[in-house]
């Protein structure tokens, strides 16, 4: 039996091949007993990516294939703990709160066992957020000022009427004294091809 596995290609945020450092695609492994799904069970409930909240429960439905008959038993295992067994119908079971007490992307892994059978697995995953309703927070806009559309600002500092600004552009890259009232550059330095300009900060005089 042939498995196929996808490729992924990770790309730097400039554009560029490359590889992301400090993030690692996740590839869940398939099994020979996932690629025969129904053949023992299959999993109604939850969804994948399915979204629940912090303390909140997890409903799982399992369908029984009626042509192999109903398994000897299946576990259920939440964020790699047991979270119970069930040895026949009704083929369900609640996630209760203490498995739900952090956010995150957690797995679900149902274990179907049979005699004479190898076990099947099917692995979910459930994403987990916070309980908490963050406030909401309106604005206007009191006035605007005229700017340089070509100055990709990356560093930005408000002293004295006067903004300093770093711009990142590959090869492009400048520091720049301006005028908040007019947007005229006041004073800008040219850095060399090889920098590339990212915060700015004032120190002393």
């Amino acid at each position: 039996m042939a498995i196929i596995l996808p490729l992924t290609w990770i790309g730097s945020c400039s554009g560029k091949p490359g590889k992301a450092e400090g993030k690692t695609d996740e590839i869940v492994p398939v099994t020979t007993e996932e690629l025969s799904a129904g053949k023992l069970i299959k999993l109604i409930s939850p969804d994948e990516n399915a979204e629940v909240k912090l303390n909140e429960t997890v409903k799982v439905v399992i369908g029984v294939d009626g042509k192999n008959g109903a398994p000897d038993s299946v576990k259920i295992f939440f964020d790699s703990k047991s979270a119970g067994v069930l040895k026949g119908a009704p083929w369900e079971l609640t996630v209760n709160k203490s498995f739900t007490l952090k956010t995150g992307r957690k797995a679900l892994k149902v274990v179907a066992y049979s005699r004479g059978n190898s076990p099947q697995t099917i692995t979910r995953f459930v994403i987990i957020y916070s309980d908490v309703v963050p406030k909401r927070y309106g604005y206007r806009v009191i006035k605007s000022y005229p700017h340089d559309k070509e100055a990709f600002t990356q560093g930005l500092i408000y002293l004295n009427g006067e903004l300093y600004e770093s711009t990142g552009q590959e090869t492009r890259s400048s520091l720049r004294k301006v005028s908040l009232e007019t947007g005229e550059v006041m004073n800008q330095l040219n850095l060399e091809t090889r920098f590339f300009a990212e915060g700015i900060a004032i120190i002393g005089e």
